[in-house]
């Protein structure tokens, strides 16, 4: 077998509607994968035929068949998903507030490094003083600066959110 038909006997379902869906999808078939386009009309149809079953019914038949798939989850179920919080993908987030408890971790993961704990972005300007003064900038000159008008004036975190 040769690099061009690399993907000989591998067929793809091309379920795809965004430009980089059928770039891929010409490029599998370049190497050899047979490709079957799904139109929209079709699309509408599947998810006909596919809401008239429970998931457990559908996972059934294509775990039979050995067809690979995923499960589409909304936002809410994704992050109550066990397995992504059991490999630390979705953390608890610090200092949110009450709306947001959870987020999504950073994939970036350096060995031998403790990766540090989500927490929430600051507000503006919340850390104006520790940024000054480790420029250089004193307590007197950085209260002078907020006088002035230069950085703002520190705002409780009620009236930031107001």
């Amino acid at each position: 077998m040769t690099n061009e038909n690399i993907f000989s006997g591998v067929k793809v379902v091309d379920l795809a509607s965004f430009i980089a869906g059928p770039g891929a999808a010409v490029i599998l078939s370049d190497f050899g994968a047979d490709v079957i386009k799904v139109e929209p009309q079709l699309t509408e149809i599947l998810d006909e035929v596919f809401a008239g079953q429970p998931l457990a019914h559908w996972r059934e038949a294509l775990d039979g068949a050995h067809i690979t798939f995923g499960v589409v989850r909304s936002p809410a179920e994704v992050i109550d998903d066990p397995q992504l919080k059991k490999n630390d993908i979705v953390v608890p987030i610090e200092g949110a507030g009450e709306n947001l408890k959870f987020t999504i971790s950073s994939p970036m993961q350096v060995h031998d490094v403790t990766k540090v704990a989500a927490r929430r972005a600051p507000e503006i300007g919340e850390h104006n003083d520790e940024v000054l003064k480790d420029l250089g900038f004193s307590a007197r000159e950085i209260s002078e600066l907020r006088i002035s008008g230069a950085i703002p004036q520190r705002l409780s975190s009620e009236e930031a959110t107001a």
